[in-house]
């Protein structure tokens, strides 16, 4: 019997519930299907190897574990994983010129009891008691710091290779043997960041249809694929084949150019036209005779850095067929091969200077209940421990020109290619040096200047001029001499990351030295599970400079990074007094019998922490300025926090000792409902 269950998780994500799953919760996988979000983790089985025999073992077990429970959910207990290209030419009895050069398997399906589903409203569970506390238990977790690293990426095929690989395909589709051939080569680059974290930039960095995460041992895929492939519901098989490319324009006016560019081009609805048919007849080998129909066709997909055109073929599955057949039947897609779809598979592997590996496989996801979806593996990363592999191609047909196919594959891998989205500026130029990364991270204890971190959305800086301000405020305390040109440089400087933002929201590190003026910003995520609540612990610390944010700032760091690494989401800073006056990365109030209190000296002002003072004067809010001891915070009614960043931050606990009831209280939710954010 399956059990679902509506969790109440408040302030879900998806993407940081997935970043704050540990070693102990092994094998996760992440997939979108339609509107839904399938997390789940810790297998109960795991099938792995080189062909398809590895999707009969997942048939049977899902016959097994068969259930008919209608409950309109994307999971309810199953298989997910991938099937590479390689295994699709096995599958057809095209045997490869190349040899694997990765210890990925070509196939790897894990089977999971249980899962939370997510439809950007409410959190669902699959399983039973204990998994539900797991799950409560996980959401809790403060988000880990971040670490970001910059993959330095490489072509597998040069300018001439690919040339010469263009003009092969054209002389094949001249001669007849192929109408449509796809073209592909990789990227290839080492990295030491976890495949987890690099999953979790990668979504922020770039939105996608269908997105997924597979891991397997130190292997995994991760996928922001444009393209769904087969989907199987309640008896309907559809289908969604991309073709069709213009890069997305850097100005509103430009950006419908390309998309009318595109509508208008007669080779691209070509290729299109080519593709839908080739779908078509896949479908129809599995559907009920006379049910298979075109839904959509040349509809528009807007993607992070480009436009597509795709096509909507559906049909009614045959009774008997199992879907995992009917998926086998049309693997690999054919927008991923050309038409016709064996003779191109041949060309591929006869033209393409190394074996494709997962890149234009699938990710697969089978229901207990009979339900498939798959997407195609495109605009994904495999990553084999500390090694990467990006692939990228293109459709080539009679009348493309080499540039432009070469040009338009670059373009759909741009977003990837440039990740991480931390970016580093000395100076109004961007940089990686080794001097400039030093100042920059936190951790330094040789670190020297002032700094403020803020927070950016959709272009616009929050509370820049108090930001500004306490800048200055804070050289003019380390007694930095700043030149008349040092703000109008910051604030070219805070324009510029806004510029290229994208709209995507940011967290922007600024620090002035006697010399320079240094720039980090990172796209911003704010832990979700702060609104129902944090646990803080208490660390023996006294800032040397308290009005001033002055680096270095390595002991606040660290005592913020070990609370998050015992599993609490701040800590407070403990004077040997018992004088609790700020947190490592916050300011701290607490509420006690209906009154506001908040120290007054000896803590940096912060600028969040002026506004909820100032909200609080225009509320008739009684407020008293008094340095707090831990005492006075384990017996208040409420205790919150302050960060120009997050905003009020409840705190239910300190160090496990619950504040007040545990709970959000009346005055800290009165607060955050007031604070424009």
């Amino acid at each position: 019997m399956v059990t679902t269950t509506k969790l109440p998780l408040v302030g879900f994500d998806p993407i940081q519930f997935f970043r704050k799953l540990s070693a102990d919760e092994p094998s996760p996988a992440y997939m979108t299907s339609g509107s839904w979000v399938v997390l789940a983790w810790d297998p109960v089985e795991t099938m792995v190897g080189r062909d398809i025999v590895v999707l009969q073992r997942a048939k049977k077990l899902q016959r097994k574990h068969r259930t008919h429970a209608n409950k309109n959910l994307p999971f309810l207990g199953g298989v997910i994983g991938w099937v590479s290209y390689d295994a699709g030419l096995r599958l057809h009895g095209i045997k490869s010129r190349h040899k694997k050069t990765s210890a990925i398997p070509d196939v790897c399906f894990h089977r999971y009891q249980h899962a939370l589903l997510f439809d950007g409203r409410s959190v669902f569970a699959v399983g039973d008691a204990a998994f539900r506390r797991r799950a409560t238990a996980i959401h809790a977790r403060p988000l880990p710091p971040s670490r970001s690293h910059h993959p330095d990426w490489t072509a597998t095929m040069s300018t001439k290779e690919y040339a010469s690989a263009f003009k092969a395909i054209q002389k094949r589709i001249k001669d007849g043997d192929v109408y449509q051939l796809n073209l592909s080569y990789a990227f290839s680059a080492i990295t030491h960041m976890d495949s987890r974290q690099l999953f979790c930039d990668l979504l922020t960095h770039h939105a996608a249809p269908a997105v997924s995460y597979v891991e397997h041992g130190k292997s995994a895929l991760l996928s922001v694929s444009p393209e769904r492939f087969v989907q199987i519901r309640r008896g309907r098989i559809t289908t969604c084949p991309i073709k069709g490319t213009r890069p997305r324009g850097r100005t509103a006016t430009e950006d419908k150019k390309m998309m009318r560019e595109l509508l208008r081009d007669p080779k691209e609805t070509a290729e299109l036209n080519m593709i839908t048919d080739l779908l078509r007849n896949d479908v129809g080998q599995v559907a009920v005779t006379g049910s298979v129909r075109v839904k959509e066709h040349r509809a528009l997909q807007k993607n992070p850095s480009v436009w597509h055109t795709y096509s909507v073929v559906e049909g009614r599955l045959r009774p008997k067929v199992h879907p995992l057949d009917a998926f086998l039947s049309m693997f690999p897609g054919g927008s991923v091969t050309g038409c016709p779809k064996i003779a191109a598979m041949e060309d591929i592997d006869a033209l393409e200077t190394q074996a494709r590996g997962l890149y234009c496989g699938s990710v697969v996801l089978l229901s207990d209940d009979g339900s498939l979806d798959s997407s195609i593996i495109i605009r994904s990363i495999e990553k084999t421990g500390s090694q990467l592999k990006l692939g990228v191609g293109g459709g080539i047909v009679s009348d493309s020109v080499c540039e432009k196919e070469e040009d338009e594959t670059l373009r759909k891998a741009a977003r990837i290619l440039s990740l991480p989205a931390r970016r580093t500026w000395a100076n109004d130029k961007e940089t990686d040096e080794r001097a400039v990364l030093a100042a920059l991270d936190p951790k330094n204890p040789s670190a020297r200047g002032v700094f403020e971190t803020m927070m950016a959305t959709n272009g616009r800086f929050h509370s820049l001029a108090a930001h500004m301000r306490r800048l200055q405020s804070s050289a003019a305390q380390m007694e930095m001499t700043l030149s008349a040109k040092t703000m109008p440089r910051v604030q070219a400087f805070l324009k510029k990351a806004a510029e290229l933002s994208g709209g995507m929201s940011l967290r922007v590190k600024i620090i002035l030295t006697e010399k320079d003026v240094l720039m980090e910003t990172r796209p911003f995520l704010v832990d979700a599970a702060s609104v129902a609540g944090v646990t803080v612990t208490v660390t023996r610390l006294e800032r040397k400079h308290p009005t001033a944010k002055a680096l270095p700032y390595h002991r606040e760091w660290r005592a913020y990074t070990d609370a998050v690494a015992q599993g609490y989401h701040e800590a407070l800073l403990l004077r040997k007094d018992g004088a609790v006056p700020e947190a490592a990365l916050s300011n701290v109030f607490f509420v006690k019998n209906g009154v506001l209190h908040t120290a007054k000296t000896d803590m940096l002002p912060g600028i969040t922490r002026a506004r909820v003072l100032t909200i609080a004067r225009k509320n008739d809010m009684p407020v008293i300025f008094c340095m707090p001891f831990l005492h006075d915070l384990k017996s208040a009614d409420e205790v919150f926090l302050t960060r120009s960043t997050v905003g009020i931050v409840p705190v239910t606990s300190i160090n496990k000792f619950m504040v007040g009831s545990g709970h959000v209280g009346r005055i800290t939710k009165a607060l955050s409902c007031m604070l424009p954010w």
